[in-house]
């Protein structure tokens, strides 16, 4: 609980337990009022300083969210299944820079579901 007493002078916190990858994982968020982009950016920065993954919810496209990882073998991937764009249109964070995603990014690190290192793992699940 070091989060919720460092982070008291924002307000509460939300948390969501949920059991990921065969562990226990604690999700959440502070609950505060939005005052600007840079508010948003200096909370991030400062959760991350403490430790956590952050991931950004919030915004519309993928590499910005966090949640999963883009990197430029996704958008060749993306480019050469979906040469005429018509999947997911917007998405992909090096197809355009507009207002959205200029409004929405965050400098968070990401995190995502998989908490056990996998790489041992066969196709069944078991270990090697």
């Amino acid at each position: 609980m070091a989060v919720a007493e460092d982070f008291a002078d924002v307000g509460p916190i939300h948390l969501e337990m949920k059991r990921i990858d065969g562990g226990l994982s604690a999700q959440g968020s502070p609950v505060f009022e939005f005052e600007d982009q840079e508010q948003m950016a200096a909370m991030t920065r400062r959760l991350e300083a403490a430790g956590l993954a952050i991931a950004n919810t919030h915004t519309p496209t993928l590499k910005s969210s966090g949640m999963k990882p883009w990197t430029d073998n996704e958008s060749r991937f993306k480019r050469e299944v979906d040469p005429y764009g018509l999947l997911a249109q917007g998405k992909s964070d090096d197809e355009l820079e507009d207002d959205v995603h200029n409004s929405t990014v965050l400098p968070s690190s990401g995190w995502n579901y998989r908490l056990t290192d996998t790489s041992r793992l066969t196709t069944s699940g078991e270990q090697q």
